[in-house]
């Protein structure tokens, strides 16, 4: 699925406030129940974080404390999100550093494994077993950050500003080399909208020192690489991910849409809210 644009169309009420030890690693506040009170979260035992929830969705992961990563759909309009799966590989946990929702299949790059999946999950269920890790012809670079494109054909970032491309199908790779940026930019935080398999230039958004702190770049492969400032984003903290160029854009558990900070991201366990600590956003059915 293309990471552009925003949801619809889907209704929810939670009947499930979360559970187990995946707790967030930002912690998190109690609430005393008030906010919206038409649509309200509900935990088994009938406690309440009494926030609305929106009908219009997006999907992030988060890294959790526990070392697992777990999948939530956001609310786009709303106050709260709901906790949907936490990735399992059989018996063992997944870390991942991204993920790419495209043609009723997911790809969860778990640097330096990779996993491909139907998606979405099935419903009724916590956790979701992503299966075994996709062998490679050669061993895959690690350090994987953000990835973007298709299930079949995805870019990956290695490092900082490094690119790399794979065909999963063919279970092959390919190095194109570092890019150059300014000396305040830190490296490349995402991939604006869903390159070709065969992209000779890719648009990236860059995390930078100073500001704007939120560059976005066209890169054009070569000999060397190249790198174009394009335009940049209005917010005023680093940003980890994009759903589109203008908006929602997602910070470590912040919501921005079209330059303004909406809220927190956070979900409902018992009474408490907790934040989602943003790894991977994506637009979804």
């Amino acid at each position: 699925m293309r990471k552009l644009g925003w949801l619809g169309g889907v209704v929810l009420v939670l009947a499930s406030c979360g559970g187990g030890d995946d707790t967030p690693a930002d912690g998190g506040v109690t609430v005393d129940g008030a906010g919206g009170v038409d649509a309200r979260a509900v935990d088994g035992g009938g406690a309440t974080c009494g926030l609305t929830v929106g009908s219009t969705f997006a999907y992030v992961m988060a890294t959790m404390v526990n070392g697992t990563s777990t999948v939530y759909k956001v609310s786009l309009d709303g106050e709260l999100d709901q906790h949907l799966v936490t990735l399992r590989s059989g018996p063992g946990d997944v870390r991942a550093s991204d993920f790419i929702l495209s043609g009723g299949q997911a790809v969860f790059a778990a640097s330096p494994n990779f996993y491909r999946v139907s998606w979405p999950p099935p419903a009724g269920g916590t956790t979701l077993d992503v299966g075994a890790a996709i062998t490679m012809t050669a061993p895959p670079p690690t350090l994987l950050g953000a990835i973007a494109g298709d299930s079949h054909h995805f870019w990956a970032v290695q490092g900082s500003r490094t690119l790399v491309h794979f065909d999963l199908d063919a279970r092959t790779w390919e190095s194109k080399g570092g890019v150059q940026l300014p000396a305040d930019c830190l490296g490349f935080a995402d991939f604006i909208g869903v390159p070709a398999a065969n992209a000779t230039q890719l648009t990236m958004l860059a995390t930078c020192t100073a500001a704007p702190l939120n560059r976005i770049f066209d890169v054009t492969l070569g000999t060397p690489n190249s790198a174009t400032l394009r335009s940049s984003l209005s917010a005023d903290e680093a940003l980890h991910n994009v759903l589109s160029e203008s908006g929602p854009w997602f910070g470590g558990n912040t919501l921005w849409t079209g330059g303004v900070k909406r809220r927190q991201l956070r979900y409902c366990f018992g009474t408490t809210l907790l934040d989602i600590d943003v790894r991977g956003a994506e637009a979804g059915p």
